[in-house]
């Protein structure tokens, strides 16, 4: 074959394969097309007012009420910390890979008895629907299925740690909370000891590093007595921040009355406990609608201090 002839062919050759790379991106384009990624249009945390998240026969509501979440029917206050990551979830949802577009649900645990749905609410219209199907084997990434599209895609993370809890764990905690400098009386009743701590300033010469005084702050009894100031730093910190064990079902006993603590600042904040069954105290807050358990040694903490009324 002289040279002519093989010019021609080595051009043949390379407009045959430019033809066929051609086709193949037209064909990739064509099907990145067809397998796009859905976005989602912005949705605002505050555009949301109802949110309801069912598996199974189990459906929770919760509804935005004034300033906090409540779980409804009971009107229970919900976790604020839980609800925020939910709310970003939902509001910052984001699709990743591709992964079925068979509608074999029940691989991805988002057939009807396995899925978690999703719905969020606005104005009593819905926002934005998504059933979570189980994590991958490596956790971080979830199947995922939005409203209105039959195929599976992933999204990122482990979002069933915060949209699988039980309608207890995503009530609030906290029944107890208030800033501890503004506290300056505590009123107790107790087994042992019952009075009152008034707190004050002292600008005496007496040693700082006593007992009782910290810095220029002491905390006396009505017989002028002054009582450790650590100790009762400790108590406040422990109140100021109190988690319930877990709440009182409707009708659950409560025993008898053993400890009222009424701590004064800017409005009263009582805490009353009551005898204890097994390893928790039942007790009431004025800072809680529901009666709850606290933990026998958080209790016992707080009751220490004032356990023989000796400061």
């Amino acid at each position: 074959m002289n040279r002519a002839a093989r010019s021609r062919n080595t051009y043949i050759l390379l407009g045959i394969i430019i033809a066929g790379l051609s086709l193949y991106i037209a064909l990739r384009q064509q099907d990145r097309l067809q397998y796009s990624i859905p976005s989602f249009e912005t949705l605002s945390v505050g555009e949301i007012d109802r949110l309801e998240i069912s598996q199974g026969e189990s459906v929770i509501t919760i509804e935005r009420s004034g300033g906090s979440w409540r779980i409804q029917p009971e009107t229970y206050r919900a976790d604020p910390a839980t609800i925020g990551e939910i709310l970003s979830f939902i509001t910052g949802l984001k699709l990743s890979d591709l992964v079925s577009v068979t509608g074999n649900y029940a691989r991805y645990e988002l057939d009807e008895q396995s899925r978690i749905r999703i719905t969020a609410y606005g104005a009593g219209k819905v926002l934005r629907r998504f059933d979570l199907g189980k994590g991958s084997p490596s956790l971080n990434q979830t199947f995922i299925r939005v409203d209105g599209d039959d195929r599976v895609f992933q999204t990122q993370g482990n979002p069933r740690t915060i949209f699988g809890l039980s309608r207890e764990e995503l009530r609030d905690p906290m029944v107890l909370s208030f800033d501890p400098e503004e506290i300056t009386e505590i009123n107790v009743q107790g087994p042992d000891w019952n009075g009152s701590l008034v707190r004050s300033t002292a600008r005496s010469s007496r040693d700082p590093n006593a007992p009782g005084i910290k810095g220029d702050l002491t905390w006396t009894d009505a017989n002028g007595d002054v009582w450790p100031a650590d100790a009762i730093d400790a108590l406040l910190d422990t109140l100021s921040n109190l988690d319930a064990f877990r709440y009182l079902e409707p009708g659950e006993s409560l025993g008898s009355a053993i400890f009222t603590i009424t701590l004064v600042g800017d409005r009263p904040y009582t805490l009353e406990v009551f005898s204890r069954q097994e390893n928790l105290y039942p007790a009431r807050s004025s800072e809680s609608e529901h009666a709850f358990a606290l933990y026998f040694a958080v209790t016992e903490n707080i009751m220490n201090p004032f356990t023989g009324g000796n400061p």
